[in-house]
């Protein structure tokens, strides 16, 4: 670690029994020759982690455990304890780019960057993107459920349906108004000002906490004028690891729960957004969910309706 170049940088990474791939992941955060001086660990799992698992850590790595399930409640624990103003959120299935924490950094030593999202590689044209019959047919699936516009925009963009969705292939930055959670960097500075944090009502879909945070994020910095973007220079290998997956029927009666939780907390006039989510909803359980989840789906449908009324106040009923 001597040899390395430390930059005031702060990662925070949740994680959750998932003690191999957190290790690979904490490995490939301190390759490179410029490291984050500190890297906090909010630990949900079963077993503790011991901190000193790996000698190359010790100085920089600290461990925090939490026995409440929330990835949007470790990630508020860890920016409160952090010691540096920009944050790093990084899943704990990721690999980076031995450049990646260099070209982050000068990025967000940019007075007027609020926000540096990074892309998950294979769909990043600077790296290996090619489009493929089966992107084509997955583009065409994404006009019918609302995750695509055809003629659309560059950047992260929050579609009707409330999945976001970002322009694949891109070759230079664009505006962004929301980032994926599994690489995206802000300022602790500005997330005290704006008094903008994650949504500990948001559990068990890390999909829609990042959207919502995020959102509420880059809404704030546009006001301010300044930039949020998506950047192809920053590139992470998104492993997805499978070392813990929730039951999928509560994966995807979170996931509709949460999208309409979101709709009405971010969008509250826009009540077209409801009617496109059930045509979304609909056909995104009809055509992607297969055997046993298809009921599943349907079932959650049911219950998420139900639950409108709770929804519009800001209620989810575990």
């Amino acid at each position: 670690m001597k040899e390395k170049r430390l930059l005031p940088i702060s990662v925070v990474i949740p994680t959750l029994n998932r003690k191999k791939i957190l290790a690979s992941t904490i490995d490939s955060l301190i390759s490179g020759s410029c490291v984050p001086d500190e890297i906090i660990v909010v630990d949900q799992s079963e077993e503790t982690l011991d901190p000193h698992l790996h000698s190359d850590w010790c100085d920089i790595v600290k461990v925090y455990k939490e026995e409440i399930l929330s990835s949007s409640r470790a990630r508020n624990i860890g920016v409160r304890n952090s010691s540096n103003d920009i944050i790093l959120f990084s899943d704990d299935d990721i690999e980076i780019d031995k450049d990646t924490i260099r070209k982050l950094y000068e990025e967000m030593s940019r007075e007027d960057i609020a926000l540096i999202s990074a892309i998950n590689c294979k769909e990043n044209a600077v790296y290996e993107y090619k489009e493929s019959r089966d992107k084509i047919l997955r583009n065409w699936g994404g006009y019918l459920i609302g995750t695509r516009t055809p003629g659309g925009k560059g950047g992260y963009i929050i579609k009707w349906s409330m999945k976001g969705h970002y322009e694949e292939g891109m070759t230079r930055p664009h505006h962004t108004e929301w980032a994926y959670g599994f690489f995206f960097c802000v300022r602790k500075s500005l997330m005290k000002r704006w008094n903008v944090w994650f949504d500990e009502n948001l559990i068990k879909y890390a999909f829609a906490e990042d959207m919502d945070f995020s959102c509420r994020y880059c809404r704030c910095a546009n006001k301010e004028n300044l930039m949020t973007l998506v950047e192809p220079r920053v590139y992470v290998h998104h492993l997805i690891s499978k070392e813990w997956r929730m039951p999928s029927d509560e994966a995807i009666l979170f996931g509709f729960i949460n999208r309409w939780y979101l709709s009405y907390k971010l969008f509250p006039k826009e009540w077209w957004y409801r009617i496109g989510m059930i045509w979304s909803d609909f056909w995104y359980t009809l055509l992607v969910f297969r055997g046993e989840q298809k009921l599943i789906g349907y079932k959650a449908m049911k219950k998420t309706y139900s639950q409108r009324r709770n929804l519009r106040k800001g209620i989810i009923v575990r």
